[in-house]
């Protein structure tokens, strides 16, 4: 084909994409302006949110579906409904939290910016556990289901000691401790806690500093 006929085919069927891409944008956001007198977005929480986004194939999206919101994804999503002066807050519905302490205070700190730009949070589940309460703490009300649980027991830790099973396959540790507060080696040479790693973990669970302290709650 001449360089002719592809100018003036160029020409009389011209690409619709962009075209076509510039109208659904423009539709959209008169959609949009519809929508003056906002009163709050709801927001659903994820079980598990990485910190960090993790990009899918296209492969992959077919086969697990698309990939989970990230804390840093929401964070940018509460920094867009800050800076809109629609809506007056957020309600954030929670089904579970499944996430470490870290991710946690993460999440925290993200909805105490959401509040300083003005903007009012609320807390909805069926039941509270110690991770979702500590993370509604920091919202401007909890709302709990009628009939709903509220199981904040508090903290605890759990030692798994195998001097014992190492006994019934005839296997013995020797330890050499500089100092008793020294128990790296307790759960392969004891049966029970020691009196000073007893009195360590009493004093980190009854310390009153954050996250789970007062002067943050």
């Amino acid at each position: 084909m001449s360089l002719f006929k592809r100018l003036r085919r160029a020409l009389r069927f011209p690409r619709v994409g962009p075209l076509i891409n510039r109208l659904r944008v423009g539709l959209a956001n008169r959609l949009r302006r519809r929508y003056r007198d906002l009163d709050y977005i709801t927001l659903v929480l994820p079980v598990t949110m990485p910190p960090l986004p993790k990009p899918r194939s296209w492969l992959m999206r077919r086969l697990q579906g698309p990939p989970p919101l990230s804390l840093w994804e929401l964070d940018r999503r509460f920094e867009q409904i800050a800076a809109d002066p629609r809506p007056k807050g957020v309600v954030l519905t929670m089904t579970g939290l499944a996430m470490t302490l870290a991710d946690l205070q993460t999440l925290r700190q993200s909805i105490l910016r959401l509040r300083q730009r003005g903007k009012r949070v609320i807390a909805y589940a069926q039941g509270y556990g110690l991770g979702q309460y500590y993370v509604a703490s920091a919202c401007d009300a909890i709302v709990l289901q009628t009939g709903g649980e509220l199981t904040t027991l508090g903290l605890r830790e759990e030692v798994t000691f195998l001097k014992d099973a190492l006994d019934t396959l005839g296997i013995s540790l020797d330890v050499v401790a500089i100092s008793p507060f020294k128990g790296a080696y307790d759960q392969l040479s004891r049966s029970d806690m020691s009196p000073e790693a007893r009195a360590q973990a009493e004093w980190l669970l009854d310390s009153p500093t954050p996250p789970f302290g007062s002067p943050q709650l």
